[in-house]
């Protein structure tokens, strides 16, 4: 499945986004890794809230595709999620692409008849290339589904790269970027297509970056190897199972938990622990956690394309002080400002840094009129 998706954005110093909600904590690091142009924390307890009315859904692709399907049919009642299901059509490789898809007779047969039942609130399609994934191609199916279907939901799903066993730490700025452009190339025109509709993104494919980082880290406990290939192998000690980068358990169930998040606001940090048997170390809420923050302002209608600085975040152990670090930069003006509730007109100023060449800390006190708090950076002028 060669998705064109080329490689690192979130790198060692952290993660591209606009919003962030709770982060994982550990006394044992000295700061999380996240950023963006707005930078937001959330302190605030869990709350636990009714069953999320889930999808009836249409899903087509390929095989990076399929797992996290069949898995989110069934985990998401144990995820709170209450009535998500649907119908299936997968095709390997491009096949599973929605060019492919399209031109196949017996697939858009299958699916026109689906669709045709007016009771579909959800088409879920992936992506493999850009010669076989784009906006026209997906453009077709959307209209399909209006007919029938006028207030359906969209999700375009873009997974990780082929044969991810040839991956090296440089590359993975270059994959982590080359998916988000998709927000821009597709996902963008397909929003001013379709305004009356929703057109949900979900890069998913960022996880699996954010463990093959871990595991050149050295932090990956109980993974040994990248891929089995040239062989395959489903043993759990095996990131990815083959040459073509299906994925073993670990990352199929990281993906779907991302599946969630963006579909359904589910915050994996609330749910009960989520581990794979064999890797019993891995945090996968937190993985999955961490990636859903980079995915949110996407789908919020936030700008995340904005430039902004790399912001890195840490609670002292009492969780009543956060300290923001970031590298500042000469002729910018940063101003730390904080909310109680994300009201756009609730922002208040802490205080304003004038920008210089090197490491800017700001320690900022949490109480309940400081929740959520953002960097934003402007140029200076004289």
């Amino acid at each position: 499945m060669d998705n064109g998706v080329g490689r690192s954005f979130f790198g060692k110093v952290g993660f591209t986004h606009n919003f962030l909600g709770v982060p994982r904590f550990d006394p044992s690091v000295t700061l999380n890794r996240f950023f963006g142009l707005a930078f937001f924390f959330f302190f605030g307890g869990l709350l636990f809230a009714a069953p999320i009315p889930g999808y009836r859904g249409l899903f087509m692709g390929h095989s990076f595709f399929r797992p996290s399907v069949e898995m989110l049919n069934l985990q998401a009642a144990e995820w709170g999620i209450q009535s998500h299901d649907g119908h299936s059509i997968f095709r390997g490789g491009q096949n599973g692409s929605p060019l492919r898809l399209w031109q196949n007779n017996d697939v858009r047969n299958e699916a026109t008849e689906v669709l045709s039942g007016g009771q579909i609130e959800l088409m879920a399609l992936t992506y493999y290339s850009a010669g076989n994934s784009r906006v026209e191609d997906y453009q077709r199916w959307f209209d399909l589904a209006l007919v029938d279907n006028p207030e359906i939901t969209f999700l375009v799903t873009i997974p990780w790269t082929l044969r991810p066993h040839l991956i090296t730490e440089d590359d993975l700025e270059e994959l982590r970027a080359r998916t988000l452009s998709l927000f821009h190339s597709l996902i963008a025109p397909l929003r001013e297509r379709y305004p009356d509709n929703e057109v949900i993104f979900c890069p998913y494919g960022l996880g699996a970056y954010e463990l093959v980082e871990s595991f050149f880290d050295g932090e990956l406990t109980g993974v040994e190897f990248l891929s089995a290939a040239p062989s395959s192998n489903r043993g759990d000690e095996y990131l990815f199972r083959d040459s073509t980068g299906h994925p073993n358990e670990l990352l199929v169930t990281l993906s779907t938990l991302i599946w969630a998040a963006t579909l359904y606001d589910i915050d994996s940090l609330g749910l009960d622990p989520v581990r794979v048997p064999g890797l019993p170390e891995v945090d996968v809420n937190a993985f999955a956690s961490d990636v859903a923050q980079v995915i949110a302002p996407y789908n919020e209608g936030n700008d995340p394309s904005l430039e902004g600085p790399v912001v890195r975040a840490a609670l002292n152990a009492s969780r009543t002080q956060l300290l923001l670090s970031w590298l500042g930069e000469t002729g910018q003006r940063y101003e730390i400002e904080s909310s109680s509730n994300l009201d756009p007109d609730s922002w208040t100023s802490l205080g304003v840094v004038d920008g210089s060449k090197g490491e800017i800390i700001w320690m900022a006190e949490l109480n309940t009129a400081s929740r959520f708090f953002r960097v934003v950076p402007t140029p200076l002028t004289e």
